[in-house]
């Protein structure tokens, strides 16, 4: 199994939490038991269940059209596992062969169906987004400890056990009650750059064996914006539906694996910001959702949250003795 299949089939799972709505449970990459031996655990790609029955779907990530053999396998599968129904899901699309075998035994095939770029102009229902943070600049560190200690200090020691203090990134963050005053997130207020200077004291904060007395952080700060952009939307339904006929849009964005789907004015957000590039003192404040129609949001998920972390690789830093 490829990260790529793995990320489509769990694109396929919100989708049909989307469409099931309200009492049904839908599970992404299931182990159930087979019917004829219970210990036995069988995979299934996406499991739905619901007013207590059992419906399966299985994907397939692949450049070519599927064929028949795939949907006598499924035929077997839902006997087997004795579920109530069967999808195909095929990024490719299907053979005539298959089509036709699956209409005659009953398998539901779906697939994924490009919008042109002009529908995706005169589409209604896109969704923009943006994610907003504080961009420090000239931002530096003052440390105070004992005037004796002073001389004998090596900046560069202070420097590297700064960088492994557990609470380094604490430092970064004293200043942010005061940016956050200046309501840099109004919209009028967006391109303004705000100087701070802040004095504040950690108990029990030492570096090296002294102890620091107190801490001053000094910057600038301003709001910084990364919108996304949409180069791929899709049109999810069954094979014979055109794309004007399906309710499920899916918006795929330039960041990660990043995705909106869209059924009838529900909406599932994924942020992957795996592939986030991050400046190099940075918060982030918050995301910005935009659309021309009211949406619903069932679901909202950050993928790899970690990456909202300030990386800190080179600090500014001075060493002042204080009495």
């Amino acid at each position: 199994m490829t990260k790529a299949s793995d990320e489509f089939e769990i694109m396929i799972s919100r989708i049909h939490e989307l469409l099931e709505g309200e009492g049904a449970n839908v599970e992404w990459n299931e182990r159930i038991p087979d019917p004829d031996n219970p210990k036995q655990l069988r995979q299934v790609d996406v499991v739905i269940r619901k007013d207590g029955l059992i419906n399966l779907v299985e994907c397939r990530l692949h450049k070519e059209p599927q064929d028949v053999k795939w949907i006598e396998e499924l035929i077997g599968r839902r006997i087997s596992l004795e579920a109530s129904a069967i999808a195909a899901v095929s990024t490719s699309g299907f053979t005539s062969g298959a089509i036709k075998k699956a209409e005659k035994y009953g398998v539901i095939l779906r697939d994924l169906k490009n919008l042109s770029d002009a529908e995706i102009k005169s589409w209604a229902r896109s969704v923009e987004i943006a994610i907003y943070f504080y961009r420090y600049d000239n931002f530096k560190l003052t440390l105070f400890i004992d005037p004796q200690d002073v001389a004998n200090i090596s900046i560069d020691r202070f420097q590297n056990d700064l960088r492994n203090y557990f609470g380094l990134r604490s430092l970064f963050t004293a200043q942010l009650k005061l940016v956050d005053a200046e309501k840099l997130i109004v919209k009028e207020n967006r391109g303004k750059r705000v100087k701070f200077s802040v004095n504040f004291f950690i108990e029990g904060f030492e570096l090296c064996d002294c102890k620091v007395k107190e801490i001053q952080s000094d910057g600038y700060a301003s709001l910084g914006e990364i919108k996304l952009h949409v180069p791929e939307v899709f049109a999810y339904g069954e094979v014979k539906a055109e794309k004007k006929e399906r309710n499920v849009y899916i918006q795929r964005f330039n960041l990660g694996d990043t995705k909106v789907i869209h059924h009838d004015g529900h909406i599932a957000i994924s942020l992957d910001i795996s592939k986030l590039d991050i400046p190099p003192y940075w918060q982030f404040r918050f995301i910005e959702v935009l659309s021309n129609h009211e949406n619903y949001c069932d679901s909202f998920e950050v993928v790899h949250p970690e990456k909202i972390i300030m990386p800190v690789d080179k600090i500014n830093l001075s060493i002042i003795g204080k009495g």
